[in-house]
């Protein structure tokens, strides 16, 4: 069983008020802890040297220093291994079945889990059986608000709600018109392609439920390394492909700049002069974002303290995928020593994050991703 490094602990949005819950004893929870020291009993929860009692929003403390170079020993927490007295560090602890670990030997993907129950509890709620326990209420609005948008659910049929979780339809990165797109180029066709969950209606329409768990989600995490990206080209400084082209154009990025991050990475330095950069939101890049998001697909967002439920209609995709104004761009990461570009933009929707970098252990470029965090969405209720 291995430790929750600090970062992972901000994963997932459940992670730290669960920290939290479990040092007081709150909400029906231990305060045992598995950690490298043993089973560790909590008893008091230090930040920055300061000893804090438990209060509701505690936890926002201990997130403010996610991004802080040594906040992992800024959180201490002191108790006992059996009579001894001890303190922990958040990186001691082991990922436990209740963090997100395995149980009984089984592995445990906590965005499968959260399908899955869902799926059962809709269920449930659907055969008219009495619809108890985790997600309950959550699965009652959100078939009544499908049955509104969409129409009665098909109960002829054997199975009217299907998971179809674990499918991972292909949505490849591509160029078009000048620019860049996701397949299919039609934001509305989407939604069969995100689809977790997929509940039938009588009048043969389908509701299409993207189901997601953590507190930083991707609309987009496409192969860039063959088509768009070539070392025999980047090593000598430039870009050549069209399609590589039409991803920088895109995006803004300068091509030279752009190589140059890659091609003199493990200097140990920062490889492009003036590395932090206010640049223009450039017009195609609303095109890409209007099927990097997609639309005809209902988002179920789990994250601690509730589920965010909203549908992503034609409407809600064209204003969701309009980006007006600057946007920053971090050559090499925000440090700018990292083999990665950073592009951080905003609009009243959301919060994007994307970048280019190597997920292969290797240097040159073989992901584009693209992140973000909801903010105001039409018709957006937390359950």
């Amino acid at each position: 069983m291995a430790q929750i490094s600090f970062k992972d602990f901000f994963k997932y949005d459940y992670r730290v008020p669960l920290l939290v819950d479990k040092v007081f004893q709150m909400n029906g929870k231990s305060n045992q802890f598995a950690t490298k020291k043993g089973l560790f009993k909590a008893e008091k929860l230090f930040i920055e040297g300061k000893e804090y009692k438990y209060s509701k929003n505690l936890y926002k403390r201990i997130e403010a220093l996610q991004d802080e170079s040594n906040g992992v020993k800024l959180v201490i927490i002191k108790g006992k291994v059996s009579r001894k007295s001890e303190e922990i560090q958040m990186n001691h602890i082991e990922k436990t079945a209740e963090f997100g670990g395995q149980e009984k030997g089984k592995k445990v993907n906590l965005g499968n889990l959260f399908e899955e129950e869902l799926h059962a509890r809709m269920l449930e709620c659907l055969n008219g059986k009495s619809c108890k326990g985790k997600y309950a209420k959550e699965a009652t609005t959100i078939i009544d608000t499908l049955q509104d948008i969409n129409g009665p659910i098909n109960m002829e049929l054997q199975e009217p709600i299907v998971h179809e979780g674990g499918k991972n339809q292909p949505r490849p990165l591509v160029e078009s018109s000048g620019g860049i797109g996701i397949l299919p180029l039609q934001a509305e066709r989407h939604g069969e392609k995100l689809t977790d969950v997929t509940v039938h209606h009588l009048n043969n329409k389908k509701s299409y439920l993207s189901l997601k768990m953590g507190s930083t989600v991707t609309f987009m995490n496409s192969g860039v390394a063959s088509k768009f990206f070539l070392e025999s080209e980047m090593s000598k400084g430039e870009v050549k492909l069209k399609a590589g082209k039409s991803v920088l154009k895109t995006l803004g990025l300068n091509n030279k700049d752009f190589c140059k991050v890659f091609k003199d990475y493990g200097k140990g330095k920062v490889m492009v002069k003036n590395h932090i950069r206010q640049v223009r939101v450039p017009t195609l890049m609303n095109k890409f974002l209007e099927t990097a998001i997609g639309s005809n697909y209902f988002m179920i967002h789990g994250k601690g303290g509730g589920i965010d439920f909203y549908h992503m209609s034609k409407s809600t995709n064209r204003s969701a995928s309009k980006v007006q104004g600057m946007m920053t761009v971090y050559y090499g990461g925000k440090d700018g020593k990292g083999k990665r570009i950073d592009i951080e933009f905003s609009n009243q929707h959301f919060d994007f994050k994307l970048n280019i970098r190597n997920k292969q252990s290797g240097i040159y470029p073989s992901h584009m991703m693209l992140d973000y965090k909801t903010k105001s969405i039409p018709g957006k209720v937390t359950l």
